[in-house]
């Protein structure tokens, strides 16, 4: 039997995800050491809530080997003291671009009709990590904007999640969704 995460833990990763990536977003220009401990923080909290979440997933293993190369990258960009802001940008840029990845590759392989979306979430965070490996000159601005409104979304849909979960919590992420196809796909 999977389990999955309370709903509550969902609610709180979520959350979590939007305050940081929200921090980023308003601040995007503070120093290298805070934006590598918001940046680290982001990425841990990104693949406990990928984990948290990947019973519900079609791919339940994949989404848990993403979240912990998330988890992986953070705790990297924690305990590299130091680390530069190119450092900082290719382990971001690195994880965005593995994580989007496989996540394409689940949207090929997979079935269901949520594949389209696991497409675009995993193409957008593909595009996003090449813009941070390849944008060397604004790379302040890449990591912090680019990254915490990836961060924002992607907690937007761990509270979304939780709030499904909590209104049915038998929801073992195979049955129909109770969000319209078109909100779906503006979210991803």
């Amino acid at each position: 039997m999977v389990r999955h995460a309370p709903w509550w833990a969902l609610m709180a990763l979520g959350i979590a995800c939007v305050g940081v990536g929200g921090w980023l977003l308003a601040r995007p220009f503070r120093s290298l050491t805070i934006l590598a401990l918001l940046a680290a923080l982001g990425l841990l909290l990104s693949g406990v809530a990928e984990i948290a979440s990947a019973a519900d997933s079609s791919r339940p293993t994949l989404s848990r080997l993403v979240g912990l190369a998330w988890i992986v990258v953070g705790v990297i960009a924690l305990a590299w003291p130091g680390i530069t802001l190119f450092g900082l940008a290719v382990a971001v840029g690195a994880a965005l671009v593995v994580g989007g990845v496989v996540k394409v590759t689940t949207a090929i392989v997979g079935n269901g009709d949520e594949r389209l979306l696991l497409g675009v979430n995993g193409s957008t965070n593909v595009i996003i990590g090449v813009l941070a490996l390849s944008w060397p000159g604004v790379t302040v601005l890449t990591l912090a904007v680019l990254f915490g409104f990836r961060t924002v979304v992607a907690g937007l849909g761990h509270i979304v999640a939780a709030l499904r979960s909590r209104r049915d919590p038998t929801h073992t992420g195979t049955s129909a969704p109770r969000w319209p196809g078109w909100v779906r796909l503006t979210g991803a």
